[in-house]
Formats: structure tokens, sequence, C-alpha cells
């Protein structure tokens, strides 16, 4: 009967070194992509969150047959929606909030500035919405909400686009 000895394999530390040297070169080049990358993201998910609120108050105001109002704060860091309390044939009705979830006040972040010609858009029984152009922007990219393109759609362009 023959006995075989075993040899354990290892690493040698300078292989473990120099391993870990090359992870951590990788992952210093890779850290300030990920910075741009979520700025990115929030500046899209932040646009399309907007958009998103507009599409559900034009069908709200559609659905329930009643004025909806869009409002931003004074400042542009918070929007929520308002519904009209009055018949949709007054012009001059007050508003309410909506309630439940979509009637809540949604927070915009601070990296991100909103550029809008008015305060509130208003969206009205019959589909139609104000011709409102609401730029989302993050440092020197802004993105572009716009009802003023195509008649009842809420668009979302890249604003160099527009301005051209």
């Amino acid at each position: 009967m023959q006995i075989f000895k075993s040899k354990q394999a290892a690493f040698t530390l300078i292989e473990i070194i120099l391993v870990v040297l090359i992870l951590s070169v990788i992952a210093c080049l890779a850290i300030p992509n990920f910075g741009q990358t979520y700025s990115q993201l929030q500046l899209k998910q932040t646009t399309e969150d907007l958009a998103y609120l507009m599409r559900y108050a034009q069908t709200f105001a559609i659905s329930n047959s009643q004025n909806v109002q869009l409002e931003f704060d004074s400042e542009f860091s918070s929007y929520w929606l308002n519904k009209s309390t009055a018949d949709t044939s007054v012009a001059d009705s007050s508003f309410v909030r909506i309630n439940g979830r979509m009637g809540r006040t949604f927070d915009i972040p601070r990296t991100i500035k909103i550029k809008a010609e008015n305060a509130y858009i208003l969206f009205y029984p019959d589909g139609k919405i104000d011709k409102v152009r609401i730029d989302v922007c993050q440092e020197q990219k802004c993105l572009a909400i716009s009802t003023k393109e195509q008649k009842g759609y809420v668009r979302v362009f890249d604003a160099s686009l527009l301005d051209d």
C-alpha cells in the first residue's frame, strides 16, 4: 500500500497583495463614474415621476369630470395635485388637495432645479392640458416636460432638442 503525501496548494503573500492592489485601482477608477451615473438617474427619475403625475392628473380630470391642478410651491422644490371644488364650467373654482397617495406632496431633490412659466398647471375634463414647458435641470443637463408639442399629451424631451 502506497501512501500519497498531499501537497497543499496556497497563494503566496505577494500574489494576494498584487490582486488586492489591482482591485483597488479598478475600484478607484470606477467610483467617480458611479456618482455621475447616480446624478443622471436621479434627474431622469425625477422627470419621469413628474410626467407620470401629470398623466395621472389628466386621467383623473377626465374620469371624475372635474378640473385638476398640479401645483408647485413658491421655490419649485415640491409639488402636489389639487381638484376643483366647484362645477367644471366655473373658471375661478377653488381647489383642494386630492386624497390618497397621489395627493401627497412630492419633494424634488435639492440638486435638481425646476423652471416653469407658472406655479400651476390645469388639466380639464375634456382631456386638454394647459400648454406648458417644465425644465428639470441638474448641473448643465436639462430634460423638458412639455404639453406644447402635441395637444393633450405629456412628453419628456432632452431640453437641448427643444431649444434648437
